[in-house]
């Protein structure tokens, strides 16, 4: 009964790390821009987003019109 809780705590903590991990593989960048509030004062307001990176491949052919 010991190993069944112990493979169970290790399944569960292996699943943990992989959730909080995977996410932050993509690379983030910092986006900045100038808001004007209500007041008429200017803001800056930035944001983290993610980048992930563009994988090259073949165009689409386009239809053919009838």
């Amino acid at each position: 009964m010991k190993h069944i809780k112990h493979y169970v705590s290790l399944l569960f903590l292996a699943c943990f790390l992989l959730v909080t991990v995977t996410p932050t593989i993509a690379a983030t960048k910092e986006v900045c821009r100038t808001v004007k509030n209500a007041q008429g004062k200017i803001k800056s307001v930035c944001k983290k987003i993610k980048v992930h990176k563009k994988l090259d491949g073949t165009k689409v052919p386009e239809k053919k019109k009838k």
